[in-house]
């Protein structure tokens, strides 16, 4: 929503469609006392107390600068790898072409200020990596990595949390999106859902036969979310 395409959709000379795409669950930019009013009673008090674990933990957040956002990339990409070691992992995410994309792009965005990527060490040891989008209006948690041992000592999820709201914050951006994805894990934190949709702009007949194909498949797609949310509950 609010997204300049769509201006350019409403002055497409020739055919357009729309149709559902991916929800977005998004929180208000603050500090962890934001995300904390958010939440029940009694589910404040165990995230409070798993802060508290987060701190005894020692854990060391530091940023990587533009200079070394090449071997940043490689170590956000290793640990990501090894988190979804033994799970299905998007393949993209396994490609040569995708780190050399992600390593080329970050180093122009941190060093524009549209960009962040977040080291997080323990004991001198690299534990976890984590990749933010700085918009005008937004802040996406866009990719992180982390060694599994590391969800054994902390909230993993709330320790990048944390990080990312104060990220939103001090850029003076009022939101924080956990981007693609309507996984139980992020709803826990109460988060505003936002729909997105796809567009697609025609430029010859051909367009009428994909555009067809994609509508099917989003349908598919949404019934099929809706049935593991209603296996899930």
């Amino acid at each position: 929503p609010g997204s300049a395409v769509l201006a350019l959709a409403e002055q497409w000379p020739r055919a357009s469609w729309r149709m559902p795409a991916s929800t977005c669950l998004e929180l208000p930019s603050g500090d962890i006392g934001t995300l904390l009013a958010r939440l029940p009673g009694r589910t404040a008090g165990k995230v409070r107390a798993k802060l508290r674990r987060i701190e005894a933990s020692g854990i060391a957040v530091t940023p990587v600068p533009s200079i070394d956002a090449e071997a940043g990339v490689d170590r956000l990409m290793e640990l990501h790898l090894r988190q979804w070691q033994d799970r299905p992992v998007n393949q993209e995410h396994t490609r040569p072409r995708f780190r050399r994309h992600l390593a080329s792009a970050l180093t122009e965005l941190i060093r524009d200020g549209e960009a962040a990527l977040f080291e997080y060490h323990c004991d001198n040891e690299l534990v976890a990596s984590d990749m933010v989008l700085i918009g005008r209006d937004v802040v996406g948690a866009y990719l992180y990595g982390a060694v599994p041992e590391l969800r054994d000592k902390v909230d993993v999820t709330l320790l990048l949390l944390r990080q990312d709201l104060g990220v939103a914050a001090r850029a003076g951006v009022p939101t924080l999106s956990m981007l693609r994805g309507d996984e139980p894990y992020k709803r826990k934190w109460r988060p505003d859902p936002v729909a997105n949709k796809r567009l697609i702009l025609g430029r010859n007949p051909a367009a009428f036969t994909y555009a067809i194909t994609a509508r099917c498949r989003a349908a598919l797609s949404t019934r099929k979310h809706q049935l593991q949310r209603a296996s899930d509950g």
